[in-house]
């Protein structure tokens, strides 16, 4: 580089032939023992048809359970997510959504990148939530001034139907192929009783 930094690099062709190019690491972070022997690895990755440069792309661009939740709010607060009868969804819906976003599906999923989010991480939520996982009592800004959230199977079967919904947007704007909430059982709960 001008710089005078030196990066180790590997150059292969993918299973289409077509020539890529992977950064191994900085000369001083990694020797140049180190740098050959991730570069065999990377080689053997390709001769087994793998591509690691589109793997390291995709994982670079896909985004995580928080910052779709982001997305999946703005969206509906302008109008653009519809629920039920194919209408934008009301205020009051999305306020509900907002607080089972914000209690249960960010401090359980948040962090992990959704095209890794598999279907063990679904049941893993869904039982987290029934059991209790993410019940609390904190202070809001509204008047009743507190919001008491106990979990329970109630909670986990509607949240759970909330994130299938978040993931189907993601599937509509092309994070992800697949929505790793279909198909997940979600426990029978009493209609009597209302849970956040």
């Amino acid at each position: 580089m001008p710089s005078g930094t030196k990066t180790y690099f590997v150059d292969y062709r993918n299973a289409e032939n077509i020539r890529r190019r992977i950064t191994i690491g900085r000369h001083g972070k990694i020797t140049t023992e180190e740098a050959r022997r991730l570069a065999i690895v990377t080689f053997g990755s390709a001769v087994k048809g793998d591509d690691p440069a589109s793997r390291r792309d995709e994982l670079r661009k896909s985004i995580t359970v928080k910052q779709l939740c982001e997305q999946y709010l703005e969206m509906a607060e302008k109008g653009l997510i519809l629920g039920k009868s194919n209408r934008p969804k009301k205020p009051s819906t999305i306020s509900t959504d907002k607080g089972r976003i914000l209690r249960h599906i960010i401090p359980l999923l948040g962090n992990k990148k959704i095209t890794s989010l598999n279907k063990s991480d679904i049941n893993r939520f869904v039982r987290d939530v029934a059991s209790g996982k993410t019940a609390m009592i904190k202070d809001t800004e509204n008047l009743r001034g507190k919001a008491i959230v106990t979990g329970g199977n109630g909670t986990a079967t509607r949240t759970t139907g909330l994130l299938s919904g978040i993931m189907s947007f993601a599937v509509s704007e092309g994070f992800i192929e697949h929505n790793p909430v279909w198909g997940i059982k979600r426990p029978a709960y009493n209609l009597h009783i209302t849970c956040i």
